[in-house]
């Protein structure tokens, strides 16, 4: 087998997000002598993580209404087409649904590789939008040469739900690298938030939206502030529901408590000085954010979503049902409480059993120091296994290999 000069990495953007940030690791850390490109739309978008390689765009579309929408389609797929034409013998690796489907529509005209990182089924519900993407699963992925899902959860649902042939997916955890997370984490923290932490503060970190279920983590926060008064919440990110969260803790009385610094291109000392990192989201598919508070050695509670939070806290557990909240030191890396499906941001309303779950495992780290300890040592003992120093060599297998070597 011989490695392919060029290897092209389609991500639409670098802006904010977990699969942006795994691209960013994979050019980065790639040799030297591969000849990474790497593909975005339009040539204004926000670019806020690093890459090693080229940066080509494919289009430059002016106006994001639905008929341009509609229209970016084809001419993303012409122009698509066109530079895997100009590129022959590159690997095309893209990333999230809509890069995917372009790489899938023009698979013909390259070694086609598309990584998935969400549990479909889950993440796509009953709106139209869901429906076109579950359709395009199952139309045009079993096109790809290679599949590459980064939990066993998201193979499942590939092969049971979608029909995906299963000997074309691989299963690739996402990597990180450790040792800078740990470095950027021991920064000083921006002296405009020095005060929330002279405070005990949980923290959180995702965009604002659904799929993140920030809201139930405020009502739970609402809960246990009662106990102890002091506690800060901290939300870093963006997103179209921050107006919503902070009504939401308005409603309940803790408006002065929660705070949302945004996006921070070094989120990892507001992390590194917390108390406790909470997921709580309602679906996942490799959750950057936990793996990355585990590096930082600091207890994590993450919601049992489809789909890696059981995967990285409870890998023996896989197929079982829990007792929610479980908590098992000697076993699993951090707590786990079940998923709350219900989009509920009403103050005014009783905890969900899922949230007085949340808010048990809160005040059980919070009231013990000794299970918190434990739980910090035994999320940076995890944390390893992600290095990105263990994971690049499956990449590098996979590019390494020819079209003659792809099963078809």
């Amino acid at each position: 087998m011989t490695m392919p000069a060029k290897v092209a990495f389609f991500i639409g953007t670098l802006s904010k997000g977990g699969a942006e940030r795994a691209v960013s690791n994979l050019t980065r850390k790639l040799p030297d002598e591969i000849e990474k490109t790497i593909l975005l739309y339009g040539t204004q978008n926000r670019i806020d993580y690093p890459v090693a390689g080229k940066i080509e765009y494919i289009d430059a579309i002016k106006k994001n209404s639905v008929l341009n929408k509609f229209l970016s389609i084809l001419t993303r797929t012409k122009r698509l087409k066109k530079f895997k034409q100009d590129n022959p013998g590159t690997v095309f690796i893209s990333f999230l649904e809509y890069p995917n489907l372009l790489n899938l529509l023009t698979a013909k005209w390259s070694r086609t590789i598309i990584s998935v990182r969400n549990h479909m089924s889950t993440k796509n519900g009953r709106s139209l939008k869901g429906l076109f993407w579950k359709i395009t699963i199952h139309l045009f992925y079993n096109r790809a040469d290679l599949i590459i899902a980064v939990t066993e959860d998201i193979k499942r649902d590939l092969v049971d739900h979608f029909g995906i042939d299963e000997q074309k997916i691989q299963v690739i955890y996402n990597y990180y690298h450790l040792d800078q997370i740990r470095e950027q984490g021991r920064q000083t923290l921006d002296p405009l938030y020095e005060t929330i932490y002279q405070s005990p503060v949980i923290v959180t970190m995702g965009r604002m939206n659904w799929q993140k279920g920030q809201w139930h983590l405020i009502r739970s926060f609402a809960s246990v502030k009662k106990q102890h008064q002091d506690l800060q919440l901290v939300i870093l990110g963006e997103g179209r529901l921050e107006r919503d969260l902070k009504e939401l803790a308005q409603q309940l009385g803790v408006a002065e408590s929660v705070h949302f610094p945004g996006f921070q291109k070094n989120p990892y000392p507001f992390i590194k000085n917390a108390k406790i990192f909470v997921l709580p989201s309602l679906v996942e598919g490799f959750p950057n954010a936990l793996v990355e508070a585990m590096a930082l050695g600091i207890p994590v509670i993450a919601a049992d979503c489809h789909s890696g939070p059981r995967e990285i806290l409870a890998p023996d557990s896989l197929g079982i049902d829990l007792k929610y909240p479980c908590d098992d030191a000697k076993n699993n890396y951090g707590l786990i409480v079940s998923a709350d499906m219900t989009p509920n941001q009403k103050g005014s309303d009783k905890l969900s059993s899922a949230e007085c779950e949340l808010a048990k495992a809160l005040n059980d780290l919070l009231n013990d120091f000794e299970k918190s300890k434990t739980y910090g040592k035994k999320s940076l003992l995890r944390s390893n296994d992600f290095n990105i120093n263990h994971v690049i060599q499956a990449w590098e297998t996979l590019i390494k290999q020819n079209e003659n070597d792809v099963i078809h």
